[in-house]
């Protein structure tokens, strides 16, 4: 189950952060696809900041997470939980400030609530 569990958490800490890095490399947006009326509603007039916060809170965390995970760290199952939460949190962000719903983000979601169930099994704690 560990085995499942870092699996999941590298997908999360290489997507984030590669999409982090794309993201402020090429804040247009255009070599993801992406098109800058999608920020008309919020404070930011590019995806360069986007990318920053996204390589900040989301990439980042999972990061430490994977590190924690793969040296045994006490607490490795806490932070993995942490940072399915804040990767949550930023996609509940996202709809609410750009109001645009993308099939990707309910993946996300998906795996975010395996990394919380699956850490939480791990540390011996019951599910239901």
């Amino acid at each position: 189950m560990k085995t499942v569990l870092i699996f999941l958490v590298t997908i999360m800490m290489v997507l984030s952060l590669t999409v982090a890095i794309i993201l402020m490399s090429f804040p247009d947006g255009n070599l993801m696809g992406l098109n800058l009326k999608l920020l008309y509603n919020t404070p930011f007039k590019d995806f360069q900041f986007v990318g920053l916060i996204l390589f900040v809170i989301v990439g980042f965390p999972n990061a430490i997470a994977w590190i924690f995970l793969i040296k045994n760290y006490p607490k490795q199952y806490n932070f993995s939980i942490y940072s399915a939460l804040l990767l949550m949190s930023c996609i509940i962000l996202l709809l609410i400030y750009a109001n645009h719903f993308v099939f990707i983000q309910s993946i996300l979601i998906v795996v975010a609530i395996l990394i919380v169930l699956i850490s939480n099994q791990l540390k011996g704690k019951n599910l239901i």
